[in-house]
């Protein structure tokens, strides 16, 4: 039986497999599987997945019959894992070469169900940042970890005994739902966090500074799937703060500034009215959070206008050559988005889309 299964999702990454894949052959935890699963790629994923096969036994390749998505994909690689624990790794991120060395250790010697490592996420602009707080509150709370799947080991038995997938169907926010679950389920979280999980954002990748509609209602959903499961189950009442806090955040922050669309905005507001008036607690929002007298009064234009002015609306990408040259600048606010390249304005456009 292998220490650690490495579930590595495939679609239409050949640019950054290679990394990847070497990153976790070359780990000092030798003992691992590492779980690839085509979801039926377009691109060369695939004949990359079987030449590194061919040179190491620890690699073994499945192929769907068809493109799934990354949910089916991550459940398939977990219904095929055979180690003690199981672990996701992105095929564009990398780990440190200690890194399942480390998180191995460190569950064993505590016997917790969840070992979460630190992260190093690249921007679009080229800084590194850091999750040394959120490190810190999962060891605090196990509530905590209520997102990012990556970065983290999992007791395979405790996946199982459980009934742990990852929701299909959603095709964001699918993580915060099964880390979610899984943090409710656990006995209890713990970390290392001098060890670091590599998560590039990249230019071509699907986290993209605006969502498609669809993208805002998968998060919409996400949101209504939070507060029905916090609903179902009898959790601490800081627990279901947090997670209401969440999904409220998910509608009014996240979904504010991934789009200018105010229909979309209008929706969002009224799916957040929704949900804070089917919470178990009348008294979950401050007297003091800007949203408050919105959700009491029942005023979805109110609680939109409110959202749309509190998230960090404009949205500035800005990607440099070498770290130092500006190359292009994406800015977009409400009502306007202008893109310049080397400094100049190349695309300007005023919207009054409802």
């Amino acid at each position: 039986m292998p220490k650690v299964s490495v579930i590595v999702p495939c679609y239409n990454v050949e640019k950054y497999i290679c990394t990847c894949l070497d990153s976790l052959l070359n780990q000092t935890l030798r003992d691992i599987e590492i779980i690839c699963v085509d979801d039926k790629s377009p691109d060369n994923v695939l004949e990359i997945l079987h030449q590194y096969a061919k040179r190491d036994s620890r690699i073994r390749v499945i192929e769907l019959p068809e493109n799934a998505g990354v949910s089916v994909a991550r459940n398939t690689g977990i219904d095929a894992a055979t180690g003690e624990y199981i672990s996701f790794v992105d095929p564009d991120d990398y780990v440190d070469l200690d890194y399942f060395e480390k998180l191995y250790k460190k569950a064993i010697k505590t016997g917790a169900d969840i070992c979460v490592s630190n992260i190093k996420e690249y921007m679009y602009d080229g800084k590194i940042r850091k999750h040394n707080s959120y490190v810190r509150r999962v060891c605090e709370s196990k509530y905590h970890f209520n997102y990012i799947q990556c970065a983290a080991i999992f007791k395979l038995n405790f996946i199982n005994k459980n009934n742990l997938r990852v929701p299909v169907g959603i095709t964001n926010g699918e993580d915060t739902l099964f880390c979610i679950k899984c943090a409710v389920s656990c006995n209890f979280v713990v970390s290392v966090p001098k060890a670091y999980y590599h998560y590039i954002r990249h230019t071509d990748s699907a986290e993209q500074p605006f969502y498609t509609e669809k993208q805002i209602n998968c998060k919409i959903t996400v949101a209504r799937t939070i507060l029905n499961f916090i609903n179902s189950i009898e959790l601490p009442y800081e627990a279901y703060k947090l997670y209401f806090r969440r999904a409220l955040n998910t509608l009014l922050v996240t979904n504010m500034a991934k789009t200018t669309l105010t229909g979309l905005h209008k929706l969002s507001a009224e799916v957040a009215l929704e949900i804070y008036h089917k919470s178990k607690f009348a008294n979950i929002i401050k007297p003091d959070d800007i949203f408050y007298p919105y959700l009491q009064c029942n005023d979805a234009d109110g609680l939109r206008q409110c959202a749309e002015q509190s998230v960090a609306l404009p949205y500035k990408i800005k990607i440099n050559l070498l770290r130092k040259i500006p190359f292009i600048t994406i800015k977009q606010t409400l009502k306007r988005k202008k893109i310049r390249l080397f400094g100049i304005t190349i695309f300007y456009v005023k919207s009054d889309k409802e």
